[in-house]
């Protein structure tokens, strides 16, 4: 808030020259519209200018703002206000917190154009919350089909990332097929106030380079499952 190009900003460009080194790419979720206690920390032309920033390579997504919650015309203005920045039509992201209906959240989601999401997760643990190792299409127990938004449940945050249990799922997943997300916030990327963390992200892009991993956006996602769709 008070130094934002300091500690997040540049954290964020950081990240991605980072992943650019490894010749990866990832989806940045941005967190704006209304500031306060669970909302978005910074104003808009601090999101604004990280937006214009990232390059086309990469993936622009919503992080759905706490007040937006079960709101479509609030989650609507967010949206607008992210594509305004520069971003193109966003179709992929994650609600703050991990806060999600199971019932509600994917009807909301795909009214309003959003057709990837991470929301399904876990803050405090390592794992598949949903039992699986890919994206899926989530069932609407109202009327028996499926709701076309792909669900890449989230594996790791930041600050779950263990050496040794990050190998190990790695390493089995590579075995047995799968994909898993890796959530890391400009925050915790270089933050002096919690060295724990610090380089955490480096080792795993590292290491999951040295095996071969392959890294692909929500965008590109969507463009394998649909090219898999009955015609």
């Amino acid at each position: 808030m008070v130094a934002p190009r300091r500690h997040y900003f540049d954290n964020a460009t950081g990240m991605l020259e980072l992943e650019r080194q490894y010749a990866y790419r990832s989806v940045f979720y941005i967190l704006n519209g209304t500031g306060g206690r669970f909302g978005a920390r910074g104003g808009p032309e601090i999101s604004g200018e990280l937006v214009r920033s990232i390059p086309g390579g990469w993936e622009v997504g919503m992080h759905y703002n706490y007040d937006t919650f079960g709101d479509s015309a609030r989650f609507l203005e967010q949206k607008a206000e992210i594509e305004g920045f520069g971003a193109g039509p966003v179709t992929s992201g994650r609600a703050h917190y991990l806060r999600f209906d199971p019932l509600q959240s994917f009807r909301l989601l795909q009214s309003s154009g959003i057709r990837f999401d991470e929301s399904v997760g876990y803050a405090e643990y390592a794992g598949y919350r949903c039992g699986i190792a890919g994206v899926f299409k989530p069932l609407d127990p109202a009327t028996g089909t499926v709701h076309d938004v792909l669900e890449l449940p989230m594996t790791f945050m930041d600050r779950t990332i263990e050496p040794g249990g990050f190998e190990a799922m790695v390493k089995h997943i590579r075995r047995v097929g799968g994909t898993l997300s890796i959530l890391y916030h400009p925050g915790t990327f270089h933050n002096t106030e919690e060295p724990e963390l610090v380089g955490g992200y480096h080792a795993a892009l590292r290491y999951c380079h040295g095996i071969g991993a392959e890294s692909l956006l929500p965008r590109e996602v969507l463009r394998v499952v649909d090219g898999m769709a009955p015609a």
